[in-house]
């Protein structure tokens, strides 16, 4: 049997937001956007000796971690998990 393999090329998406990116607006991921985004994230770019990882970000997500790093007064960022009260959702009404 033949090994299972993405019929898409993982560097067509960016790593931070997963979104398709076209070749113009790829970025590789390199020293300066890995700190980015271990500034932002608190938790570094991973997999990178993976194929099946994307080693590239798209320019929006690249550029707003940039000013993000770049400002004078950061927020800290603060990630909370999401709730979902069963009793709001109805999959079916009648």
């Amino acid at each position: 049997m033949a090994p299972r393999k993405c019929l898409n090329d993982p560097n067509s998406f960016c790593y931070i937001c997963g979104r398709f990116t076209f070749v113009k607006n790829r970025i590789k991921l390199e020293d300066n956007v890995k700190s980015f985004y271990r500034n932002y994230f608190n938790i570094s770019i991973s997999n990178q000796d993976k194929s099946w990882a994307p080693h590239v970000a798209c320019k929006s997500c690249v550029e707003s971690l940039r000013r993000w790093n770049n400002a004078k007064s950061k927020m800290p960022v603060t990630w909370r998990k999401k709730i979902v009260d069963s009793r709001s959702i109805s999959h079916f009404e009648g």
